[in-house]
């Protein structure tokens, strides 16, 4: 049976390098380059043929940097963590001193139990904070009338010439059918109302 080592980093453009360095020679790669922590295990490219392998029999050790790694909340690492240990696989965490999920006899160890439910408790409060910030900041905007869907700032204007450019399909519609009510034009050319009636009011100004 081989040893394998996970990474997985959430954007394209971020290295994974750092994980890299801590593969050791015997220890077989499984990627996941792109792909957000909030993605089930089962449901990533490499950490779906690296389950494959594990179902096989063919994994006996899997390496992480972290236990972000295998899920976004304590729920899904826990559960990815039941599924490894149903199939015999070691769980070995970097950044708890290598600390292995199964003792010599192949029973669950006590403490990395202990550590790992407690640390993916801290991450997730720590990721619910973040978003709870978010949430009360764009509130904030909102009551001080100063948030627009799409995030920009009320009052910041486009050139006339460059709203008409935006929309060049309602813009000729317009034109070409003056009489047509507003909301038709809207609808024919999937935009909003609001817009519709912007660009009349452009183009009657450009008369």
């Amino acid at each position: 049976m081989k040893k394998a080592r996970y990474i997985r980093v959430s954007t394209n453009s971020q290295s994974t390098l750092r994980q890299e360095i801590k593969q050791h020679e015997d220890e077989e790669l499984f990627i996941d380059k792109g792909v957000s922590g909030a993605v089930p295990f089962n449901k990533r490219p490499a950490g779906k043929k690296l389950l494959f392998r594990i179902l096989m029999d063919e994994i006996s050790d899997l390496s992480v940097s972290d236990l972000s790694r295998l899920g976004r909340n304590t729920l899904d690492i826990l559960t990815t963590i039941d599924l490894l240990h149903n199939r015999k696989v070691n769980i070995h965490v970097d950044n708890l001193n290598g600390l292995k999920s199964l003792n010599a006899d192949g029973t669950p160890n006590q403490m990395f139990s202990f550590i790992t439910t407690v640390m993916s408790g801290i991450s997730q409060m720590e990721r619910d904070s973040i978003r709870e910030r978010i949430k009360d900041g764009i509130a904030a905007k909102k009551l001080a009338n100063e948030f627009k869907p799409g995030g920009r700032p009320k009052g910041t204007t486009e050139n006339d010439n460059a709203v008409l450019k935006k929309y060049p399909k309602a813009v000729k519609m317009i034109q070409d059918y003056p009489e047509m009510k507003q909301k038709d034009v809207a609808k024919a050319c999937e935009v909003d109302p609001r817009v519709v009636k912007k660009l009349h009011l452009i183009l009657e100004k450009q008369k």
